[in-house]
């Protein structure tokens, strides 16, 4: 067993993660991996910690994106307004589904998986190369 995850399983484990989230929580088609960027204007992440390492995994999306997915989340009409709280408090928790499943499938690689809080940001954040993107389909 070893002791830190290689890129790869890493990438794999998240990809299947918001996989199962969109799917199953959120009920959303299926996803599919992308190369493009677009602008992020609303997201959050949050940290796994297991006794050797640190993996922040997180959601981000245009702020109209962050709405739907709110709505979704919430089972909300587009008729009635979302404030920027009701948005954060979704998406994070959206993230914090995320990150359970991610923290379920990890037990098995590594031999404790910890989560941390989810952080909101309103804004653009920037992923260091390497970082991937997913989107629906």
């Amino acid at each position: 067993m070893s002791l830190c995850l290689p890129l790869e399983v890493r990438l794999e484990t998240a990809i299947a993660a918001v996989h199962e989230v969109a799917t199953c929580s959120l009920g959303a088609p299926s996803i599919e991996q992308i190369e493009e960027e677009f602008v992020e204007e609303a997201g959050a992440y949050l940290p796994l910690i297991s006794e050797h390492e640190c993996l922040h995994v997180g959601l981000f999306s245009t702020r109209a994106g962050a709405d739907s997915l709110s709505r979704t989340l919430l089972g909300i009409s587009p008729e009635r307004a979302l404030s920027d709280g009701d948005i954060a408090d979704a998406i994070g928790e959206i993230v914090n589904i995320f990150g359970g499943v991610m923290q379920r499938a990890l037990q098995g690689e590594l031999k404790r998986v910890d989560l941390g809080l989810p952080v909101f940001v309103w804004g653009s954040s920037h992923r260091a190369s390497g970082g991937r993107a997913c989107r629906r389909r």
